[in-house]
């Protein structure tokens, strides 16, 4: 709803309806576990918009991509319209192919300014002891599960800020970590051929996550 909003295009669907769609799509499936696409396509009106929903299967991450770490590199370059998901996405898979194959989980996005912004599919962090920083909001695709850690911190004794970061940076942090609806927390090992310890604070907000999504049921309120 809010990509559609961001690029101006219609639509007559409601939350309601795509929920009740998605719960029906996942009974027919009848799988364990499965990701889910959807893609809006505009028309020459609202109620011409159509809505495709798919059935993916889903990753599963290495446990030894939780307990070593990840490996990224990073590209220079930058989202049009950030905060919006949309189909212009070849050079993003073009940047996640390069580090791919250079043997890295995912690729980070520097921009113009040196500054960090996001992972082709994943978000950014940084950490200091107990306190987090990612860059802003507005630079970024703001994900399902950067909008849950959010949540499932409050009240805990980690603390979250979001801030411009120097790439040069990066450095600094005790702790890097990356996050995404498939693998929620992972740890960076590796930024660039610059090495980051898993520290214990970055074990305990792993620890909090997973079990706030237990508990969760799948809504945001219980998190």
């Amino acid at each position: 709803m809010h990509s559609a909003d961001c690029i101006g295009l219609g639509h007559a669907f409601t939350p309601e309806d795509i929920s009740s769609w998605i719960q029906s799509l996942v009974g027919e499936v009848g799988e364990d576990a499965l990701n889910i696409k959807m893609l809006l396509m505009g028309g020459n009106t609202k109620e011409s918009s159509q809505l495709f929903i798919f059935p993916l299967a889903p990753l599963f991450p290495k446990r030894s991509w939780y307990r070593d770490g990840i490996s990224i590199c990073s590209f220079v370059y930058e989202r049009w319209m950030p905060q919006a998901k949309t189909l212009n996405m070849l050079p993003s898979y073009y940047y996640y192919t390069h580090a791919k194959a250079e043997g890295h989980y995912d690729a980070l996005l520097v921009d113009r300014d040196g500054a960090l912004r996001e992972g082709t599919r994943t978000n950014i962090y940084g950490m200091k002891g107990n306190s987090i920083f990612s860059p802003p909001k507005e630079d970024v695709l703001e994900g399902v599960t950067m909008m849950t850690l959010e949540h499932a911190i409050q009240n805990s004794i980690y603390t979250l800020q979001y801030k411009k970061i120097p790439y040069i940076s990066i450095q600094n942090y005790d702790s890097v970590f990356l996050s995404s609806t498939s693998t929620k927390i992972i740890p960076v090992r590796e930024v660039d051929g610059r090495e980051f310890k898993i520290s214990q604070e970055l074990r305990g907000l792993i620890e909090l996550y997973n079990e706030a999504l237990d508990r969760s049921h799948g809504l945001m309120k219980n998190i």
